[in-house]
């Protein structure tokens, strides 16, 4: 389940980042940063 949320959002993240022009090697590293704060977010809890 969460894997499945995890692919949507990176999808529209992806998809965002192309619509304002930048490369695929930022939208790589910014989506991995987001997904390390959301694992770290669910280990807190």
């Amino acid at each position: 389940m969460l894997k499945k949320a995890y692919s949507v959002e990176t999808k529209l993240a992806c998809i965002e980042m192309k619509k304002a022009g930048k490369s695929n090697k930022v939208i790589t590293v910014k989506v991995l940063e987001e997904l390390s704060e959301v694992e770290q977010l669910r280990l807190q809890v």
